[in-house]
């Protein structure tokens, strides 16, 4: 089982069920990125990636700016070091979308879980950044069939780290799955009011949260807070001129 502390207590995150994987096969990290992998990784990841001795012989090594590496490296503290564990815990979950065969699907998420866990255990709990990986590990455990799991580390996410966002979203998609609507609005609710006005992916998913009740006027508030902030995505913009609301 992997344990996790976040809060000050420990979280049984997940259970690695493949025992071919024996201690000593972690001396090794051996992960290579695609190119599309590499498209679509945060700057952190590919900052990363290319200082780990296998990242460092690929085509993408001395591709990210020293200036950028070392930006991060400072802004992630004690995260940084196994940073790249993350980083392919993001990229085995969606491959683990992509398959076709159930019995590799299970792998590629059990892979995923792995490197999350490996990541999220060198980081303090009390590093912001540990949120962040949290929210990914939680998020392969609903892959995974275990929602109960990745509410419960959500809500431990949420504990310790009440400013970040990305949480309340994550717990609020899982309410919504379960046919839980007043529940997962609430809880985009409390993100607002724990966040503050700063956080444009709150408030769009507000936004979409009461255009879908066709509650509009309310809609319309979030969204135009939402773009005001920079939300990149015109989804909840074009639904509501469909119902007739201009921003």
């Amino acid at each position: 089982m992997s344990s996790i502390a976040i809060g000050g207590r420990t979280f049984v995150a997940t259970a690695l069920l493949f025992c071919a994987v024996e201690a000593g096969a972690q001396t090794s990290w051996d992960f290579y990125a695609t190119p599309e992998e590499w498209a679509v990784w945060p700057e952190y990841c590919k900052a990363r990636y290319v200082g780990t001795s296998t990242g460092s012989r690929t085509q993408f090594a001395g591709t990210v700016p020293t200036e950028v590496i070392k930006r991060w490296q400072a802004s992630l503290g004690d995260c940084w070091g196994m940073l790249h564990h993350h980083c392919a815990g993001l990229a085995y979950l969606n491959r683990s979308k992509a398959e076709r065969t159930d019995s590799v699907k299970r792998f590629r998420l059990v892979q995923a879980a792995d490197e999350h866990g490996q990541a999220l255990r060198s980081c303090q709990a009390s590093n912001p950044f540990s949120a962040n990986i949290a929210t990914n590990l939680a998020m392969v455990n609903v892959e995974q069939g275990k929602t109960t799991e990745a509410i419960a580390l959500l809500d431990e996410t949420i504990a310790a780290h009440p400013t970040y966002d990305g949480a309340y979203i994550a717990k609020s998609i899982l309410l919504k799955r379960s046919g839980k609507s007043d529940a997962s609005r609430s809880v985009l609710l409390q993100g607002v009011e724990t966040v503050g006005d700063g956080s444009a992916e709150l408030h769009y998913a507000l936004g979409l949260s009461y255009a879908n009740t066709k509650e509009y006027e309310r809609a319309v508030e979030h969204a135009r807070k939402a773009y005001a902030l920079g939300y990149p995505l015109p989804g909840l913009r074009n639904l509501l001129a469909r119902a007739g609301y201009k921003l």
